[in-house]
C-alpha cells in the first residue's frame, strides 16, 4: 500500500494554525522549545476525500468529526497507508 510520505495530498502545516504546528514539528518546552527528533514526519492529510460530519460517507473517504463539531483535520505518520494515495510527483 502506499503511504503518506509519496502522496501529494500530504501537507506542512500554515503557520496561523499553531495547534497543527505543534504536532506536527513538536518541541521539548523543558528544554527551551528545541525540536523532538521523532524520527518520522507528521503532516495534515489534505485530501478532499475528508469530509465532515457527514453519515455515511462513500466507500473511500474518510468522514471525521470532533468533540465541539465546528473544525478537524487528519494528520498521519508519513507510513499511514491510504486507498486514496496520489503520487506527489503526479
Amino acid at each position: 500500500m502506499k503511504t503518506c510520505k509519496t502522496c501529494k495530498f500530504w501537507n506542512q502545516p500554515k503557520e496561523e494554525s499553531w495547534r497543527e504546528e505543534e504536532i506536527c514539528n513538536p518541541t521539548d518546552p523543558e528544554n527551551g522549545f528545541t525540536p523532538i527528533d521523532m524520527g518520522f514526519k507528521i503532516r495534515i492529510c489534505g485530501s478532499d476525500k475528508i469530509v465532515f460530519f457527514e453519515t455515511p460517507p462513500t466507500s473511500s473517504h474518510i468522514s471525521l468529526i470532533d468533540g465541539s463539531e465546528y473544525y478537524a483535520k487528519m494528520l498521519t505518520g508519513e507510513d499511514f497507508g491510504c486507498v486514496n494515495h496520489e503520487d506527489a510527483d503526479a
